[in-house]
């Protein structure tokens, strides 16, 4: 798409063809460089030019068991033109719903060689490196941006943030404790006591708090989040109706996503959004944040607005 919203061109590359990139994509598109542009799915990492032609490709050498995103959460972030983190499962080849506390979360791929490198251990401060309490991939999933060459990583139910140098993936620099007002985590499970193998959610699983996004520019994080309901409210919901479906929307209404911006003490400073505001899509280098529409409304065209943030007063 062009700077002034036209349609440059439509690709799909689902399919069985060659550079198929298998079933649906697992994360949004991320630009190479100026002429290029890729895309995660199973198949792995592929880049296309900009008339939709397969360029390079790096594919993981082990079978992808089970990928599950963040909605508008990136999982294919470029290191530099050859290289990227991306969030794959099955390396430890355990094909498991619940994550082990001693795998790796993350894969360096290189576009140039085509090769996987497993990377990034669980930091040794967070809940999920626990052998004895162990948890699902619906609430560890990890969130990332990468922002003047470091990795800022959280995991989805978990209010901590970790800070790396993109040069040194087994320690982070900084650990920073989130102070959300409200933030309601799932407790883990013991391994005996569930099937690993056996993918089972319910409702209930929506009304866990979740970092959904994380946007950095200038050593400035934002973040993008839900505070999670509480036990009272979640019986409120279902006692109201029985519809399956209906006690989805409403989880959804209820637990909606807020924004902050995070200080390197923990502290979190509210963002108010304007009433027609959706997500907030991107930061780019100049400051402006890029916000989407509500989506409540629905328009024959995709809107963006171009937006600063301001101290309020």
């Amino acid at each position: 798409m062009s700077i002034d919203g036209e349609i440059i061109g439509n690709f799909n590359k689902s399919g069985d063809q060659p550079d198929a990139i298998g079933g649906s994509p697992l994360s949004r598109p991320q630009f190479v460089k100026e002429n290029e542009w890729a895309i995660l799915g199973k198949n792995g990492v592929l880049a296309f030019d900009f008339e939709g032609q397969f360029t390079k490709a790096a594919k993981p050498d082990f079978p992808v068991t089970l990928s599950m995103t963040i909605s508008n959460a990136n999982i294919l972030h470029f290191m530099d033109e050859e290289k990227a983190l991306v969030y794959y499962l099955g390396r430890d080849g355990k094909n498991t719903f619940y994550v082990n506390p001693e795998s790796s979360q993350l894969e360096i791929i290189d576009l140039n060689t085509g090769d996987f490198t497993a990377a990034l251990p669980i930091p040794k401060d967070s809940k999920f490196k626990n052998p004895d309490k162990i948890h699902s991939v619906m609430t560890a999933t990890p969130v990332m941006e990468i922002s003047d060459g470091k990795l800022y990583l959280a995991f989805k139910n978990e209010p901590k943030l970790w800070i790396y140098d993109l040069n040194n993936l087994d320690e982070p620099l900084e650990q920073i404790d989130i102070n959300f007002d409200q933030f309601i985590e799932k407790e883990g499970v013991n391994p005996k006591e569930v099937e690993q193998d056996n993918v089972a959610f319910s409702s209930k699983d929506f009304t866990y708090a979740a970092i959904n996004k994380i946007l950095a520019h200038d050593d400035q994080v934002l973040l993008q989040y839900t505070k999670g309901l509480t036990d009272a409210e979640f019986e409120e919901i279902t006692e109201s109706t029985k519809d399956q479906m209906e006690i989805f929307s409403r989880i959804f209404e209820k637990n909606k996503n807020h924004y902050c911006i995070l200080s390197t003490t923990g502290k979190v400073h509210p963002i108010i959004m304007p009433d027609k505001a959706g997500a907030v899509e991107f930061w780019d280098k100049e400051g402006n944040l890029w916000v989407g529409y509500n989506q409540e409304e629905e328009l024959d065209c995709e809107v963006l607005y171009k937006c600063v943030l301001k101290e309020e007063k």
